[in-house]
């Protein structure tokens, strides 16, 4: 279920969230009523979970540790490749009205949607799970980035929040699993599975509104209404505001 977490930067609780999804992920998520999570190591950005060794000296040197670059890069390694598979996140964009890159980006010939919710919404939405869930803004900073204003604590957290300035635009929000086997004392904590994990969510909480991707046909807004009764979900679809003419 949903966690505070003060090491995350979440934003406020009425701030609106989005979810781009072609309608394969998104009846997906309609059949089984779970939320894919996808696994750090899984996602397009190959410096997703990477730390410089920069950043790591300056952690050590904050506990007093002193270790030179082999024992800090074994360290990094092994930090990395652990952080990457112990954790997984359900991405989405933070925005107060639609956006025409996260469509193009995402959505091909009109086959998607968007899934409109708040930050709250997706908090609550998130109860029925067994997992600690935190959520959490991205921080957007080079790659040698790393706050003396942040707690220690933050080492293990920092992966799944941290992103290059180069993918500022995308303006990101994350619900974040994040497993600790560095913490763990008989170190026997598995993988998570291969591509990710499915957490149970409340459907009907989560969604606020369904908008339709710029020029979707009629016959496939009627098949997402269809589904949406099908499974009990009673929820406003709307087109997309990229579809309106200009009036002469």
């Amino acid at each position: 279920m949903y966690k505070k977490n003060e090491l995350f930067e979440t934003p406020p609780a009425r701030l609106k969230i989005w979810r781009y999804l072609d309608f394969i992920k998104f009846f997906d998520l309609l059949e089984r009523s779970k939320l894919f999570f996808t696994r750090l190591d899984k996602l397009e950005d190959p410096f997703e979970g990477v730390i410089s060794e920069n950043a790591l000296k300056d952690f050590f040197t904050k506990l007093g540790v002193t270790l030179n670059s082999e024992e800090i890069n074994s360290f990094r390694k092994y930090y990395v490749k652990d952080s990457r598979i112990y954790t997984a996140v359900s991405c989405w964009h933070l925005n107060t009205i639609e956006s025409d890159s996260m469509w193009k980006s995402y959505i091909k010939n009109g086959d998607g949607l968007a899934i409109q919710s708040t930050v709250k919404r997706l908090e609550t939405s998130l109860i029925k799970s067994k997992n600690d869930i935190f959520v959490s803004r991205i921080i957007y900073e080079n790659k040698e980035f790393l706050s003396s204003k942040k707690k220690l604590s933050l080492l293990f957290s920092y992966p799944a929040i941290f992103k290059g300035k180069e993918y500022k635009h995308d303006e990101e929000l994350r619900a974040i699993i994040q497993k600790e086997p560095f913490l763990n004392p008989d170190h026997r904590l598995r993988p998570l599975d291969k591509n990710g994990i499915y957490v149970d969510v409340k459907l009907n909480v989560l969604i606020a509104k369904i908008i339709l991707a710029p020029k979707c046909d009629k016959w496939k807004s009627n098949l997402i209404e269809k589904m949406c009764k099908k499974h009990g979900l009673d929820i406003e679809i709307v087109s997309s505001s990229l579809d309106n003419k200009p009036i002469f």
